[in-house]
């Protein structure tokens, strides 16, 4: 087993951990409007809508999500850069034209008590008004349950590493470290 398949397989053991102790798993796929610029330009766009959206989920999840007491409580997100590949169903021509198809998608969990009134697949459905603005970046959000084995949504979700178009380092964790929220502001 290679190194990359090592990590992979390390995330969907991660994710089991988590779904053990109760947490429910999501599989997150973000779809983008025409952005401009490069692939490092791209990417750091829609890290910003990833951001964005999920700081607006948070306050739905937990009352006060930067109280202390809370970090054990906030959503886990890792989202990865993709390229579309051939499925059996057929994808939309939109979302193998539009950045060139690069989109992206990753996992999420979510812990067992929150304060959202539905699951977040349902959320995303009812308030995508909330996260994809009118005019803005974001084109779509889906959350989709972890219906099949975590390692397989992880090795779906993380294809693009397996096949180098994207690295570990290309990767969006939520929640940031407090040091990483500190060096942010400081920019």
């Amino acid at each position: 087993m290679d190194h990359n398949h090592w990590i992979i397989s390390a995330y969907g053991d991660w994710i089991i951990d988590y779904l053990n102790q109760g947490w429910n798993g999501y599989f997150l796929s973000f779809m983008f409007n025409q952005l401009r610029g490069n692939r490092s330009g791209l990417l750091a766009q829609m890290e910003k809508e990833v951001e964005r959206v999920y700081a607006t989920l948070l306050t739905r999840v937990v009352r006060d999500p930067t109280h202390e007491k809370n970090r054990d409580l906030l959503p886990r997100w890792i989202i990865c850069p993709d390229l579309p590949v051939p499925k059996r169903e057929k994808l939309s021509l939109q979302d193998v034209t539009i950045n060139n198809g690069l989109h992206l998608q990753g996992f999420g969990l979510h812990p067992p008590t929150t304060r959202l009134k539905h699951p977040l697949d349902q959320h995303f459905v009812e308030h995508q008004s909330l996260y994809v603005k009118i005019g803005g970046d974001l084109r779509r959000v889906t959350a989709t349950p972890i219906t099949r084995t975590p390692k397989q949504v992880v090795g779906y979700g993380f294809k693009a590493i397996t096949r180098r178009t994207a690295s570990f380092d290309d990767l969006v964790v939520l929640p940031r470290t407090l040091n990483e929220i500190r060096d942010r502001q400081a920019r």
